[in-house]
């Protein structure tokens, strides 16, 4: 069985091994399936993510959303502690 830490790098593997196309196609196919979700629809704040090493880019979702008039949340990271920062 693999264990959770196993898992990731797999995953991360996999996600590396995909061309800049393949990893565009798949951020743009989630974009297209999100947009249209009634969720995604009626609400007015979402929260994201900036990709990193190879993860969806989820650009699109963002830009979206802004053309929506809606607020986009992205985490921010805390120099000094390694870690989410909590902003008022």
């Amino acid at each position: 069985m693999n264990s959770p830490a196993r898992l990731r790098k797999q995953k991360r593997e996999q996600r590396r091994s995909l061309t800049l196309d393949e990893q565009s196609q798949h951020a743009n196919q989630l974009a297209h399936q999100l947009i249209h979700q009634p969720r995604f629809l009626s609400c007015r704040r979402i929260a994201c993510y900036l990709s990193n090493d190879g993860e969806i880019d989820p650009i699109n979702i963002i830009g979206q959303a802004w053309m929506q008039g809606k607020q986009v949340y992205l985490p921010v990271l805390s120099p000094l502690k390694d870690s989410l920062a909590k902003c008022a």
